[in-house]
């Protein structure tokens, strides 16, 4: 077996090393340009990263920004003595805002305002006070766990709810009751006289418990990221799509209509993010799999939850699609990198993060498609926190904003084309790695690379008739 890889005197004849001195300002030059980009891919990478670990950093100490509301539907001292221990907690900012509800008439109305609007509802149920007395007077039974309902849901956001608001309420909530604990035996020591031998000492002993409710459940191990990464695992593709587009799109340029390649670009965009959007969905259904009913994977998936969850991943893929291309058009290819940093890192980090327990910096990420699509996906997976009106209202002014930029980037980048200013690559006239476009049609010229390969009998023919089929097809572009 012949050994391809060991010198041949005779094929390399004519060629050049390392280190010949000759390509050592060609190789500095090329060098020079590379350590630049490198330099800039090290900033935005450094950038990107603060940004991500930057919105994560102390979030506990933004805590205070979220509130727990308290019902009070009991009208005796228990409830009161609850509800005044509660609201007189000291504010931190690790920990969240407790704040007193008074508009809530029944459990059924909590429960609704839980779903739509609340991070967690603490409710002190009604005649509480009056079966508690009765239990401590006559030892009646006494069920301590049915004193507090704790309404909690997690599709408000899968992160700030599960390890801020859940946590907090029942710890504060247990250290209340050991309070009233404390305080119902110092009363029960003092009335020695009026002790009944009849009290129900569990109820003397721990008076206070709680239930926790989950409503729109969203809490399943995969709840943090299911959304987000799997709407950057669907725009990969799009990426895919518009690269793709970058570096073949050169000659549509030359031939067909501004308006075409505008509709042919969007068309193709819009598509891609339909079908992807498909798997995403589809991706969440087998997650699902046959336990489509338990609790902490969300609500039952139906046809219609199916098709609302495929056309929000869709109406958040295209917008970003969209920024993308906006972003990719008019760059060379060696700052390739850039736009694709500066779409998927705050896309993705505005999918993981609630900008409330983050640097008021952050909030810019609400106008993100990817946070307003997470939204509207986590109200379709768990019913809670519905805010269509901005969700869809944000998305489809997204959408007309990147049109109406595409449409006239896309002009700009073929009045470059045809004014010769960009070759097919994307590279400007000027740059190190500008190919002359001549013509309109790129023409690869032969001698600079024949020039280190020696002819030899076996190949003379074939590169004589190649220069041949240049020289004729060169010719004929001229004549046209």
């Amino acid at each position: 077996m012949k050994a391809y890889w060991r010198h041949d005197p005779i094929k390399d004849k004519g060629r050049v090393g390392f280190t010949d001195p000759s390509i050592w300002s060609t190789a500095k030059e090329i060098m020079g340009i590379h350590a630049k980009i490198l330099v800039l891919m090290c900033v935005v990478t450094w950038a990107a990263l603060s940004l991500y670990f930057g919105a994560t950093y102390k979030r506990s100490e933004y805590a205070h920004r979220l509130t727990i509301d308290l019902v009070n539907f009991d009208d005796g001292p228990t409830g009161q003595a609850i509800s005044d221990a509660l609201m007189a907690m000291p504010h931190t900012k690790s920990l969240p805002t407790w704040r007193l509800k008074t508009d809530i008439a029944n459990i059924e109305q909590a429960r609704d305002y839980t779903i739509k609007d609340a991070w967690g509802v603490v409710v002190i149920n009604r005649g509480l006070s009056a079966n508690l007395a009765n239990a401590l007077q006559t030892g009646a039974d006494y069920d301590a766990s049915a004193a507090i309902t704790l309404l909690v849901q997690s599709g408000h956001h899968p992160v700030a709810q599960p390890l801020l608001i859940q946590p907090a309420m029942s710890q504060i909530i247990d250290k209340v009751a050991k309070q009233v604990a404390v305080q119902q035996v110092s009363k029960y020591q003092q009335a020695s006289s009026n002790r009944s031998n009849a009290t129900n000492i569990q109820a003397l002993l721990r008076p206070i418990g709680w239930t926790i409710e989950k409503l729109a459940p969203f809490d399943s191990m995969l709840a943090t990221t299911m959304v987000p990464m799997g709407m950057f695992a669907m725009f990969t593709g799009v990426i895919e799509l518009v690269l793709t587009l970058k570096f073949n799109i050169f000659t549509v340029y030359k031939t067909v209509k501004h308006s075409h390649v505008y509709l042919v670009i969007v068309g193709l965009i819009c598509m891609h993010s339909i079908l992807y959007s498909l798997y995403g969905a589809l991706a969440f259904l087998a997650y699902k799999g046959p336990t489509y009913d338990t609790v902490p994977l969300g609500l039952p998936i139906t046809g219609g939850r199916f098709f609302s969850l495929w056309m929000c991943y869709a109406i958040t893929l295209i917008p970003t699609g969209l920024w993308a291309m906006n972003l990719i058009v008019l760059i060379p290819p060696a700052l390739i990198a850039f736009p694709t940093v500066l779409t998927v890192t705050p896309s993705v980090l505005a999918g993981a993060i609630d900008f409330r327990l983050s640097s008021s910096f952050y909030k810019w990420f609400q106008a993100v498609p990817f946070y307003q699509g997470g939204m509207l996906a986590r109200y379709i997976i768990s019913g809670a926190h519905p805010s269509l009106g901005q969700n869809l209202g944000i998305l489809f002014g997204e959408t007309v904003l990147m049109l109406a930029l595409l449409f006239i980037t896309t002009q700009i980048n073929q009045k470059n084309v045809l004014a010769d200013v960009v070759d097919y690559m994307g590279n400007f006239r000027g740059m190190q790695n500008f190919i002359e476009p001549g013509t309109g049609k790129m023409v690869m010229e032969v001698s600079p690379v024949v020039q280190y390969y020696p002819l030899s009998a076996d190949n003379e023919l074939l590169l004589s008739s190649q220069s041949e089929l240049i020289r004729r097809d060169n010719t004929v572009d001229k004549r046209a």
